[in-house]
């Protein structure tokens, strides 16, 4: 009961703390968040009570039980040593590779393996320094082992940190609310109070906390069994009350303030998400439904319709590089970070486009678009179970690399991170060769950039004879994703990179690509291949640092998550910028036409081949990019840019809101509720029925 009632009181009191400072995000009603915050504090009191009560009892009963037999040191660490060596050899590498995966993995196996040996060795200390025969152990005895043990495992698990300190970096920064911490206080508190009311307190729990364990002890034995009952009756009666409230405010929210509490960076924020992993739908987008063109009712070609490859056919370089938005390279003007120096200089033989968009704001749903030609929302994709947030495609999805296969072009996919283009869920369907292998000099670097980039000069070095097909290469560089320990590592942590300066690491990561950019430049675009070799440079989405609350990216629409780098190289291809908005999906039909192939029937748009070969710039049309829910994210929001207007609408809700990109080009000052704003929405609604897509709800 005491465990029960302190865990309760402290979750309560955690629940007003963060009541107080609650500022919610939109102009909603404040009762069904507050309320349901108040089921979730409720709940896990509950569940504290317990774990404290239970953890209560399990030291009471490890603290009674007598020591076991001696045991022979010299036995301990010729047998067991050996072995926690090795394990921690292997800890080791496993933990190079730098991911949350391989991390509890390595905990747990140290945990498992080297429990045996720094147990004996507990035992034995104990037994060494304080008695030598087999009688029951002292209490001084049991204090000296279970310090011992905590030692050991202190300097264990610190030397691992230690080692791997640039990794663990990522879970504690400011990504991570450091408020989450209360949720120990809870349990914690239940354990106190347990344990002080317990038959075998500990003895420096005793002297330290008597006072407060023989006031306690006096309530227990004076209280008569009614006021007992009613003390338990009045502890069920207010948690029941708590649950209450949470269930009648999340059956009364709507979606506003379900995103309301979903977005709240606070203590209880893992509390919010076990709710929302356990039972939260996501909204319905209605399904693609099986092979479909850009509009209703449209075909899609199949992979043989475009032509064949004539003669003098180029070679295609795609490359894509992960979390690059266009600020943080040296090609906008006036750029806080100027990462990309090399680029910039090859710049001037490239067209150039500095209002390039991707069609959704993760690699999963960029990517589905950019290998169509459709947009988010109109391709089925499977979820995968081992990798939700993998690439996934249908068996007979037509790709960008399928076309130019079947049209005559050699396709090879050199892959940074297969977990993300798993060829079993069809992600690189149309490549016929794909190299995924890793370099064993050192698992962190096992696909790097610099890797890849020898990989492909490698495989493009000798000149085709005159009868071979041209080569459709594509890869996908993976360092300027989070956690951005990959690439040029041995700098993190230093005052250029701070281990915990996300934004400092993100542009060491661009700068290092900047470098095997230009290596991968060098080469194509030497005299004897630049006539016969098509680049292109692009992103597949950016990446966010504290602008709109929202960090990493796959979340928003803003423009630090849509607005990329694009960059084409090739012959034929006049240099020059263009500031027209462009959309990635439009990549597709592009390069098919720089290819002299014809642009499959229903993809979306015709690509801006023609303003690649005379010069000027694309043709204007209004742009549409989209953060859908998935298995991995319950985000909705869709953007619509048209010229300098950008709409940016929840699609839970139907909120929205305009923003006038030359005046305002940070997103800082929405317009909602205009004139403007409403003949926005009304074109973004038109668009989206035109298209098949769901128009969402009015706010």
């Amino acid at each position: 009961m005491v465990a029960l009632g302190l865990a309760l009181g402290t979750a309560w009191g955690l629940a007003g703390v963060e009541a107080l400072g609650f500022a919610p995000l939109a102009e909603q009603a404040r009762f069904p968040v507050l309320g349901a915050w108040v089921g979730l504090w409720t709940l896990w009191g509950l569940v504290s009570g317990a774990v404290g009560a239970g953890a209560a009892v399990l030291w009471s009963r490890l603290s009674a039980r007598r020591a076991g037999p001696h045991v022979s040191a010299p036995l301990v660490w010729g047998a067991l040593l050996p072995l926690g060596g090795l394990v921690l050899h292997r800890v080791g590498l496993v933990l190079s590779d730098r991911s949350s995966e391989t991390l509890l993995l390595g905990v747990v196996l140290t945990a498992l393996l080297l429990a045996p040996l720094l147990g004996a060795l507990g035992r034995w200390a104990g037994q060494a320094l304080v008695q030598r025969d087999a009688a029951p152990p002292t209490p001084r005895a049991r204090a000296v082992q279970v310090s011992l043990m905590i030692l050991a495992w202190a300097g264990l698990l610190g030397s691992l940190a230690y080692s791997h300190r640039d990794y663990l970096a990522e879970l504690f920064t400011h990504d991570t609310s450091w408020g989450a911490l209360a949720l120990g206080l809870p349990p914690l508190s239940g354990w106190l109070g347990a344990t002080l009311m317990g038959p075998r307190a500990p003895g420096w729990v005793s002297s330290k906390l008597g006072w407060v364990s023989s006031k306690l002890g006096w309530v227990s034995s004076h209280a008569s069994p009614v006021v007992r009952r009613r003390l338990w009756a009045g502890l069920l009666l207010l948690a029941l009350t708590g649950l209450g409230v949470g269930v009648l405010a999340a059956r009364a929210a709507r979606p506003a303030e379900v995103r309301v509490l979903r977005d709240h960076a606070g203590p209880s924020a893992p509390l919010v998400w076990a709710a929302f992993r356990v039972g939260v739908p996501v909204p319905t987008l209605g399904p693609a439904q099986g092979l479909r063109g850009c509009a209703p009712g449209q075909g899609l070609g199949a992979e043989g319709s475009v032509g064949s490859v004539g003669a003098g056919a180029p070679d295609i370089l795609l490359i894509t590089v992960d979390g690059l938005r266009f600020d943080h390279t040296s090609l906008a003007s006036g750029s806080a970070h100027p990462n990309t120096p090399r680029l910039l200089a090859r710049a001037e033989q490239a067209a150039v486009f500095t209002r390039a968009y991707t069609p959704a704001p993760s690699t999963r749903a960029a990517f589905r678009a950019i290998f169509t030609g459709l947009l988010p929302g109109q391709v089925d994709a499977p979820p995968d179970a081992r990798f939700p947030w993998a690439l996934t495609l249908t068996p007979a999805q037509p790709t960008l690399a399928a076309y130019l296969r079947d049209a005559g072009y050699e396709t090879v996919a050199f892959v940074s991170k297969p977990k993300a283009f798993p060829v079993a869920t069809h992600a690189l369907r149309g490549f016929a060769e794909v190299d995924d292998t890793a370099t064993p000099y050192h698992l962190r670097h096992q696909h790097s950039a610099q890797l890849i980039v020898s990989r492909i000069i490698g495989r493009l070095a000798e000149p085709p004879a005159q009868a071979a097909a041209p080569r459709f290469v594509w890869t996908h560089l993976i360092e300027p994703h989070y956690p951005y320990t990959h690439g040029p590592s041995d700098a993190v942590g230093t005052e250029e990179a701070p281990a915990r300066d996300h934004e400092a690491r993100h542009d060491l990561a661009v700068r290092f690509i900047d470098e095997q950019l230009e290596r991968l430049l060098a080469f194509a675009l030497a005299p004897e291949r630049r006539d016969r070799t098509v680049v292109v440079i692009t992103a597949d989405h950016g990446e966010a640092f504290g602008e709109h609350r929202n960090s990493r990216h796959g979340a928003t629409v803003f423009e630090e998550e849509l607005h990329v780098p694009l960059l084409v190289f090739g012959p034929g291809v006049r240099p020059g910028t263009r500031a027209t908005p462009v959309s990635l999906v439009e990549l597709l039909p592009t390069l098919l036409r720089l290819a002299g192939l014809e642009p499959p029937l229903g993809v979306c748009g015709e690509g801006w081949a023609d303003a690649l070969e005379r010069g000027g710039e694309p043709s204007s049309a209004p742009l549409y990019a989209a953060a859908l829910p998935d298995p991995t994210a319950r985000y909705h929001q869709l953007a619509f840019i048209d010229g300098n207007e950008k709409l940016i609408v929840d699609g839970e809700t139907g909120a929205a809101r305009r923003y006038d990109l030359r005046t305002d080009p940070r997103e800082r000052s929405p317009d909602q509720g205009s004139p403007a704003a409403a003949a926005l929405r009304a074109r973004l609604e038109d668009f989206l029925r035109a298209r098949g897509l769901s128009v969402p709800p009015a706010p």
